[in-house]
């Protein structure tokens, strides 16, 4: 999880001087120090690239506002996060929405039928009915959206 911090006066000058920060162990005052010593008598700075950390701060942003992002990169995961932040939505809202990776959508809402006791009010020879399909598909046409991940699974995110 690193960030590379760009000294605007020198940008604005002509010259490219960055330099990459791992944030992913430090806290605020870490940050602060490490663009201080960056800056040395310069004031200005900005966010010229992100890895393994979403780009949705822009380049202009405070420290307080990465360090935030990067507590929910650290709780969540990168690619939770940005598809989090992909569909419009706020991050302050991602505990209650994020129901956890699963290897398909049928996966997912046979586990919630589960949970809730769905099948275990129903006759063992009536489950064989049940269209879990056809159910999935209602769940995530109106309740949930998926998000596919980079190794094929299915991100569980409820409306």
């Amino acid at each position: 999880m690193e960030i590379c911090i760009t000294d605007l006066e020198e940008y604005n000058n002509g010259k490219l001087r960055c330099e990459w920060v791992d944030i992913e162990n430090m806290d605020i005052d870490d940050l602060n120090d490490k663009i201080l010593d960056f800056l040395g008598d310069h004031e200005e700075w900005f966010i010229s690239d992100y890895e393994d950390f979403p780009d949705y701060l822009g380049e202009y942003t405070t420290v307080e506002e990465i360090m935030e992002t990067a507590e929910y990169v650290r709780e969540y995961g990168h690619e939770v996060v940005s598809a989090f932040l992909d569909m419009g939505r706020i991050l302050d809202e991602i505990e209650d929405s994020y129901d956890g990776t699963w290897e398909s959508e049928e996966d997912f809402t046979e586990n919630l039928l589960d949970s809730c006791g769905m099948f275990s009010e129903i006759p063992e020879w009536a489950v064989y009915y049940f269209d879990l399909e056809a159910y999935t598909k209602d769940l995530f046409m109106t309740d949930y959206t998926s998000v596919r991940t980079s190794d094929y699974q299915y991100m569980v995110f409820r409306n």
